[in-house]
């Protein structure tokens, strides 16, 4: 059984864009040529989140509650985030002020250990981003299909 559904195209005139095909043995057993992809798209490798201002971070000290949740542990995750100033400025207790516009998540982790291990024994800290300011990022592999 195969149906087709029409769709409209961007001059009112109908255009098939979907076809329903039943599985049965015969299309499971049938050959499939390869997909090839444009090599941009095959070697694409994602990159590590960088920290922006605007966007929240959520630092856990573990063993540490009133460093990882000074508003208590009943407040919401962002109640205990820390917005990352327009200037790029991040404060956290004992580290202070840094800078972390263009670090990524795991740079921002290693300064914070390395300056709370003046105040703490082999400090275990995670970082977390759960808000990202008032932009849209783009990741991935694109093609310039332009003339």
């Amino acid at each position: 059984m195969m149906r087709s559904a029409s769709v409209p195209s961007g001059e009112g005139q109908a255009q098939s864009d979907v076809r329903m095909v039943p599985i049965t043995q015969a299309l499971v057993a049938a050959p499939r040529t390869a997909v090839v992809l444009p090599p941009v798209l095959a070697q694409y490798r994602p990159e590590a989140y960088r920290i922006q201002p605007g966007d929240t971070l959520i630092v856990t000290v573990w063993d540490h509650p009133e460093l990882t949740t000074p508003a208590g542990n009943q407040q919401q995750a962002a109640t205990n985030g820390r917005l990352v100033q327009p200037d790029g400025s991040f404060f956290f207790p004992y580290a202070g002020k840094l800078n972390v516009t263009d670090m990524t998540i795991e740079q921002v982790r290693s300064t914070l250990a390395s300056r709370l291990s003046q105040y703490l024994k082999s400090p275990q800290v995670d970082v977390n981003v759960v808000g990202h300011g008032a932009r849209v990022t783009l990741q991935g592999a694109f093609e310039d299909t332009t003339p």
